[in-house]
């Protein structure tokens, strides 16, 4: 996985780099150059006229090293320096004075044609708090005007490194190559909108650097090698197994003449490699389920005597429980997910619970559920894992969904802060960039996935590979089984393993939308083309363990 840092944490990585261990800021500049120019090389023939638009600080420091050797390489360079900032710091002074000695043209206004075929931007870095105004702002826009390729030095300007805001104006970049690790902004919408292909390199940040940053944020990253990332962690396969031995899914799904989610999430499951899924749900289901998902073992009840059986008799059978998909918001809805979510067993616990959809509203509306739950001991308490989307986190938090949408992160960790959930819940917290949050320590940021993947039945799909893959997570060890990320123990992991199995649900759902997307292209894609995409994620995992 891959360690997403923000603006305050690669500030410190930064200065521990500098201030304690000794490497020079010109040494880490002068590397951070030579990367944007092997891109440029690897990308770009060498007669291509080049203009890189800078300002007085380190990251325009980095522009002109770039600039410097660029002209030695032959291709046609032009600077820009803007000249507003009022204290410019030594490295910027020092580069200037190199780039001018090896005659790199530099302009003090913005050039009269635009005939450039690469436009740089390195205006503004990671350190930017302000709004973008005045020349910063006018070069900017015009950069954004050009027909050139545009290519931004760390991070685009006017993107804020750890909200993803756009600070007034920002420069959309075609190619973004970023230092270290990847920032925080750069992951988040709007900011992830104008970053374009986003290429990490390495500077010679050493390790003891980042431990000081203390990192709180990961990624499997995106296409096949997030894939294959995640599947390290994915419940080991062995030879000598039966179906018993890769889990039992039980779903309190689909209210009356609601099949549809259940079917979309027991399919998912079983695709995601479980061995036994059994639906508990209303018996106007039991046809169109028994005949969709043939696999699937149906119990039903009519009344909600009935389904309280039903729940008894199965609740020590599960590995796992899905409750919500389909279910409704009636009075017998209520009940059942209070029901569950207070289930207390001596005999199973710990039990993983999974609540998504119409469960979620109702945990949001009555307190009381959530009460009683606190009010367990918690070796009784089931584990449980919540995927709302932003509306349903707003039932949960009371907080706009406007808000929510700007403070993800914030807004999850504090509701299972201030509900006293810690240990006890994950929070799979769903939108463009979902994220996976234990309420404190590492948090995870998704980046696979679409926009083809806004579609009804979508949540489901990722419900049922979650409960699946949580339900093989609890007698199963990783995939690599001798695999240890944090091999030194000094930076941080994921609090326990049902967090890192919500990651990998995560990862693997967006991923099949992805292919789902190759597919049918996102506007006709459906939640059915994510479940039959699923396949051909898993398929890598017997190319890489087998």
């Amino acid at each position: 996985m891959k360690y997403i840092l923000n603006q305050k944490q690669m500030q410190l990585l930064d200065k521990h780099s500098i201030s304690k261990l000794g490497i020079s800021e010109l040494f880490l500049m002068e590397q951070a150059a030579l990367t944007v120019v092997e891109e440029i090389d690897d990308r770009y023939s060498v007669d291509n006229r080049i203009l890189i638009v800078v300002e007085g600080g380190n990251n325009g420091g980095d522009g002109l090293a770039v600039a410097r050797l660029l002209k030695d390489k032959g291709y046609q360079v032009f600077c820009y320096n803007i000249g507003q900032v009022k204290k410019v710091t030594n490295s910027f002074t020092e580069q200037l004075k190199l780039a001018n000695e090896h005659g790199v043209i530099i302009y003090d206004e913005l050039p009269a044609a635009g005939d450039f075929d690469i436009v740089i931007d390195a205006i503004f870095g990671i350190g930017l708090r302000r709004m973008v105004k005045g020349e910063h702002a006018k070069a900017i826009e015009w950069m954004n005007r050009l027909d050139s390729v545009r290519i931004a030095i760390d991070i685009p300007s006017g993107i804020h490194a750890t909200t993803g805001k756009i600070m007034g104006v920002a420069f959309n970049s075609d190619l973004t190559v970023t230092f270290g690790y990847m920032k925080l902004g750069m992951t988040l919408y709007p900011g992830a909108d104008l970053v374009g292909e986003v290429v990490v390199r390495d500077i010679g940040f050493p390790l003891e650097a980042l431990v000081y940053s203390k990192p709180s944020y990961k990624t499997y990253g995106s296409g096949e090698g997030a894939i294959k990332n995640a599947l390290k962690f994915f419940p080991k396969r062995e030879s000598r197994t039966n179906k018993g031995d890769y889990g039992h899914v039980l779903m309190v799904v689909g209210s009356e003449g609601m099949a549809g989610a259940a079917i979309l999430a027991a399919r998912s499951a079983y695709r995601s490699g479980c061995g036994l899924v059994k639906l508990i749900t209303h018996r106007s289901n039991r046809q169109i389920i028994q005949t969709t998902v043939p696999e699937a073992i149906v119990e039903t009840y009519s009344n909600e005597d009935e389904a309280y059986h039903l729940i008894d008799k199965n609740w020590n059978w599960a590995d796992a429980c899905l409750c919500g998909s389909g279910l409704s918001k009636s009075d017998m809805a209520v009940n059942i997910t209070r029901a569950l979510v207070t289930y207390a067993s001596k005999t199973s616990p710990k039990k993983q619970l999974v609540l998504d959809g119409d469960s979620l509203a109702i945990l949001g509306e009555h307190k009381d559920i959530l009460e009683r739950y606190k009010k367990l001991d918690p070796s009784l308490r089931c584990y449980i894992t919540m995927t709302p989307h932003l509306k349903e986190m707003s039932y949960l938090s009371k907080e706009t969904v406007a808000n929510i949408k700007e403070n993800m992160f914030e807004v999850a960790d504090s509701y299972i802060l201030d509900n006293d959930l810690y240990e006890s819940v994950t929070i799979v917290l769903k939108d463009a960039r979902s994220i996976v949050t234990s309420g404190k320590g590492l948090r995870y940021i998704n980046m696979t996935g679409n926009n083809g993947m806004a579609t009804a039945g979508s949540g489901d799909c990722l419900a049922g590979m979650l409960t699946a893959i949580l339900a093989e997570g609890v007698t199963r060890p990783f995939a690599v089984e001798k695999y240890k990320e944090n091999k030194d123990g000094l930076v941080p992991d994921f609090d326990n393993l049902w967090v890192r199995l919500a990651t990998v649900a995560c990862c693997l759902h967006g991923a099949a939308g992805d292919l789902a997307k190759k597919e049918v292209g996102s506007i006709s894609l459906t939640a059915s083309d994510i479940v039959d995409a699923i396949p051909k994620v898993m398929k890598l995992y017997d190319y890489i363990y087998n």
